[in-house]
């Protein structure tokens, strides 16, 4: 844990915002450059913090993006979803049981959203513009 009198020349991380306060939050121990003290190895395997942009490798095809009031999501027989708006809030889950299957998206708001689909030990995500 950080405790006064320790320094670092920098930090990075996800920036959140919300109800008037900012909170910066470093993703793992690299996130804190020249810090003063050694740190304990961290690993975070839960926490959804970005997306990886895979080429090549996805096995859904999701469309349209932009979105509007439906999106449409091939090879997702027994997938599993999750809808976060920019500041990592989850907005929508839901589990998706046909190939082709549709999520309605009429009650998002417009702006940036992350999709993230896991089927078995496959995950994909994919950021959504509304």
């Amino acid at each position: 844990a950080v405790q006064k009198g320790m320094s670092m020349d920098t930090i990075r991380g996800n920036l959140y915002y919300g109800f008037s306060r900012y909170k910066l939050l470093p993703r793992n121990n690299d996130d804190l450059i020249g810090f003063s003290e050694t740190l304990e190895a961290t690993n975070y395997p839960n926490c959804f913090v970005g997306i990886n942009n895979v080429k090549g490798n996805n096995r859904f095809l999701i469309y349209p993006n932009p979105i509007h009031n439906r999106l449409n999501i091939q090879g997702a027989k027994d997938a599993y979803f999750e809808i976060f708006n920019v500041e990592g809030q989850l907005i929508m889950k839901g589990r998706l049981n046909r190939d082709r299957a549709e999520i309605n998206t009429s009650t998002l708001n417009k702006g940036f959203y992350l999709l993230r689909l896991r089927k078995e030990s496959y995950e994909q995500s994919i950021k959504l513009i509304k």
